[in-house]
């Protein structure tokens, strides 16, 4: 994401736009187990594929999977895009992972609102949330609605983290969802995309 150079840490992005920090314990309301295949893939992926040898390989092998079986219920509500650029305020940038709600002109359109945003770090969580928390915050401008809230991810691919920006408001949890306990992420994760379902449908 070229534009968050110049931001090392999280504080760096919410000193520049003002934004105020809050800690959260993200509280999940109903435990939801991993898909099966989901799991033998995921084991798979530990004991066959190097994926601490890059980033690409941990968006591919770990972050997309996972993220693929908690959108399938989903799709007619939001649409999941990869390195997707986008562009507001002097703000550009490709983010890893994309999610916003499904274009009622099809699948193939690009639109918003623009709801979440996914980086996969090798083991930068410091760097991979000032990135993260500029693109939330770039979605929110394009969005032109503060009270939708955004959601962000960082994942090393073991272990992911959760935040949220509301208006000027950037709430980030502080557990690490851990891919040992991969029934407690995705329960996490299908949480959001069911947060996001059910505002569509009500707005």
């Amino acid at each position: 994401m070229s534009f968050s150079k110049k931001f090392k840490t999280l504080g760096d992005v919410l000193l520049e736009y003002k934004i105020r920090y809050e800690g959260r314990v993200f509280k999940i309301t109903q435990m939801m187990p991993a898909p099966q295949r989901l799991v033998e893939d995921l084991e798979f992926a530990y004991e066959e594929i190097p994926f601490d040898a890059s980033e690409a390989t941990i968006r591919e092998v770990l972050i997309f999977p996972i993220l693929k079986e908690v959108w399938r219920p989903y799709t007619k509500y939001l649409t999941v895009w990869g390195h997707k650029p986008i562009e507001v305020d002097k703000l550009s940038g490709v983010p890893d992972y994309l999610i916003a709600k499904r274009s009622s002109l099809g699948k193939i359109v690009f639109e918003t609102p623009y709801v979440a945003v996914v980086e996969a770090k090798m083991d930068d969580f410091t760097g991979g949330w000032a990135q993260c928390a500029l693109e939330m915050y770039a979605m929110q401008l394009l969005n032109k609605d503060e009270t939708l809230p955004i959601h962000g991810i960082v994942s090393n691919g073991k272990g992911w983290e959760i935040a949220m920006l509301e208006r000027n408001v950037f709430v980030k949890y502080r557990q690490r969802f851990d891919m040992e306990r991969v029934d407690e992420l995705f329960s996490a994760l299908t949480q959001l995309f069911e947060f996001y379902k059910q505002y569509f449908i009500n707005h």
